[in-house]
């Protein structure tokens, strides 16, 4: 009777041996999955295809990885590249070289008719510029809101697009008039918080814990959350999860829509409030210390097996050159360089870069990030208090027109340059006539 007691509790010590070992080996699974973070999945990876050959790649990298972070997880051959999980670890992806030759055939178009133009007002502005520390307040003079700025130039924008024949799209409503917070009912600040302690303890056990305890998230949740009548640090924290959020809706609106180039939207602050310049982003100038991130890693190899950065280069010179006429303001400044640098210059004197902003890594395709004229030069805030231009009903600034006339004016020059990409990319799509 013993001996056959014992035969059985080792039968269940062997089969509950078992379990556990399937639910590690399941756990490791998940986990693996959970550690790429910001909604990033294996076909993201398996996804991934070379527009670019070695060359255009190490061309491209140059810009995007300046600091050489990323060549450790790299391994490059004549034939292609792979993306490991960790230096000289298993391969997140590979890709092969592309062989495509650029578009000869196809129409030389040097117009915007028919062109998918997705405008991004930077910020959201109205009753939430404070909290999101884009409300601009010069002596004793009214706030200027960026939100407020960015969303006017995207309708005028928007306006001169159609003009042309274009088909701009909007990438938010106008600014909210009710105070923060109002989420739209998709956003999870659960989730939010998850994601952001996975970008940022990647691989500690704390993540994986929460990961799987969300009662225990809650309740971590709760401890900072406190009643958003007023700003505290805690409806900071929660404006912070939202805006991740609505940063990348943004950018996956530009694939849903199938837009042929994004405009991301701002108005500058500088340092030095006697300096007054433009600027335009391109995608990359990626710190090394971002380079820790496996999101942040995958980003920037998806930009540089691309094509794009040489026409995006070419796009953000024209427009911003365009905007400097138009508004009488220079795209280079005398201010002291920032250490470390948070951008890579392209071509500094006509006010170039590149940096690893939230819409320019994650956005697909051609997309770039322009700077209006500084809110917080003591010149520029007066004109930017202007109520001259009506949109719907409300006063702003004719600074608003001349910035999207500049922007408009900048995309025709080279809309053959974005035909050009369109043609590499989606050959079936010709323009009309």
């Amino acid at each position: 009777m013993v001996r056959r007691h014992v035969r059985v509790l080792v039968l269940l010590l062997l089969a509950a041996f078992g379990a556990w070992l399937v639910l590690v080996q399941r756990s490791q699974k998940q986990q693996r999955q959970r550690e790429y973070g910001e909604g990033l999945t294996d076909q993201d990876y398996a996804g991934l295809r070379a527009a670019t050959t070695l060359d255009g790649f190490r061309d491209n990298l140059a810009l995007i990885d300046p600091h050489g972070a990323l060549h450790p997880y790299l391994r490059l051959h004549d034939d292609g590249a792979e993306l490991q999980e960790a230096p000289g670890g298993e391969a997140l992806a590979a890709v092969s070289w592309s062989l495509a030759s650029p578009v000869n055939g196809a129409p030389r178009v040097e117009q915007l008719r028919d062109l998918r133009v997705l405008i991004d007002p930077g910020h959201f502005g109205g009753q939430w510029s404070e909290i999101e520390k884009r409300h601009i307040v010069v002596g004793e003079r009214p706030p200027v809101r960026e939100g407020n700025l960015t969303w006017a130039t995207a309708r005028l924008m928007e306006e001169e697009l159609r003009a042309s024949g274009a088909k701009p799209v909007v990438s938010r409503p106008p600014p909210p008039q009710s105070p923060f917070p109002e989420p739209p009912p998709r956003f999870s600040d659960d989730q939010e918080l998850l994601a952001w302690l996975r970008a940022h303890l990647a691989r500690q056990p704390l993540t994986s814990w929460l990961s799987d305890n969300p009662v225990q998230l809650r309740l971590l949740h709760d401890a900072y959350r406190e009643p958003p009548e007023e700003e505290t640090p805690a409806v900071r924290a929660f404006f912070t999860l939202f805006n991740r959020f609505d940063l990348r809706r943004r950018s996956q609106l530009a694939e849903e829509i199938g837009a042929d180039i994004t405009l991301s939207i701002h108005y500058n602050v500088a340092r030095d409030p006697e300096v007054n310049k433009v600027l335009a982003f391109v995608p990359g100038g990626v710190l090394a210390e971002e380079m820790e991130s496996g999101p942040e890693r995958y980003w920037a190899f998806k930009r540089a097996i691309g094509d794009e950065l040489p026409t995006l280069i070419e796009l953000a010179g024209a427009i911003s050159s365009a905007m400097q006429e138009e508004l009488g303001v220079s795209g280079k400044s005398n201010e002291p360089i920032r250490r470390p640098p948070r951008k890579t210059p392209v071509d500094e004197d006509n006010g170039v870069f590149a940096r690893n902003l939230a819409v320019l890594k994650r956005t697909p395709g051609l997309v770039l990030l322009l700077e209006g004229p500084c809110m917080n030069n003591p010149e520029e805030h007066q004109r930017l208090l202007d109520d001259s231009v009506q949109i719907d009903g409300e006063g702003h600034p004719e600074r608003a027109r001349q910035y999207a006339r500049a922007a408009v004016r900048g995309l025709k020059e080279k809309a053959a340059l974005i035909w050009d990409y369109r043609a590499r990319h989606r050959p079936e799509s010709q323009p009309t006539e």
